[in-house]
């Protein structure tokens, strides 16, 4: 994330707008497929997901739920750097190889872009940025070296497992929910309410062996409605970044962000 770090600890980030569900995304994903394949993105992949709705159970308990099937569409580069998911009600720009703002929002813009052209979007009625920061110690370092410590946790004084730091902030901007995943041996991973698909982790942050390490993650995002211009869509973005660049230097330590300059 850009407090313009050159050894920045980002191994994933998401930017998203969300809009009114659009019930025939189907057909007009071969034409937004096009237009992806021909700005880079020539990956394309789709993936079938199922939604259980129980109903009003007060109503009647006997009552049957009801299964639907949403289709999700990835449009990506050909290095799995980075790319688009696209649902009946939303875009995704999704990154493992974050570098500068700028050109991330300008990505989110440019396939907003692409879908109000062809869909003819009303209104976006969600923006949102989401972070996940990799807290990888060199070795002889301890993991709450790199995190200030009002994010440590509980000191028992005995070996610990693992655990997680959760605080939410009405901003600004938004709604900021940041968390801090904290383990004492295991592989990075992701939260287990994201589960990217079609990017790939760059090689510095596959660990190869189990690790002591933590993943800062942060979400901040706006209900506000927003039309789809692209100028109000990047202004809103930034808005959203700069409380969220706050956050993590709140969270992060000096020595944290010397090691990553």
């Amino acid at each position: 994330m850009s407090v313009l770090l050159s050894n920045a600890p980002v191994y994933y980030a998401l930017a998203q707008a969300k809009f009114n569900p659009v019930a025939a995304m189907a057909k007009f994903s071969s034409e937004i497929q096009d237009r992806m394949r021909m700005s880079g993105f020539t990956l394309f992949e789709t993936d079938e997901t199922q939604n259980i709705n129980f109903g009003d159970l007060s109503q009647s308990a006997n009552a049957a739920p009801v299964v639907t099937t949403s289709t999700i569409w990835f449009f990506t580069k050909p290095d799995r750097s980075c790319g688009y998911v696209l649902g009946p009600d939303f875009l995704i720009f999704q990154s493992t190889k974050y570098e500068r703002r700028e050109s991330f929002f300008e990505s989110l813009c440019a396939g907003i872009n692409i879908v109000h052209e062809i869909v003819k979007l009303s209104s976006l009625v969600r923006v949102g940025i989401r972070y996940l920061n990799a807290v990888l110690p060199k070795e002889g370092e301890e993991v709450n070296t790199y995190l200030n410590p009002q994010v440590h946790g509980i000191d028992l004084g005995r070996p610990w497992l693992g655990g997680v730091w959760e605080s939410a902030y009405k901003t600004n901007s938004g709604m900021l929910v940041a968390k801090i995943y904290k383990v004492s041996h295991a592989m990075l991973g992701f939260p287990a309410d994201l589960l990217p698909r079609s990017v790939v982790v760059m090689d510095k942050f596959q660990t190869p062996t189990p690790l002591a390490h933590a993943v800062i993650d942060m979400d901040h995002f706006s209900d506000s409605p927003l039309t789809p211009e692209t100028d109000l869509i990047y202004k809103k973005l930034v808005s959203l970044h700069d409380e969220l660049t706050d956050c993590f230097k709140a969270i992060a330590t000096q020595h944290a962000f010397s090691t990553w300059s």
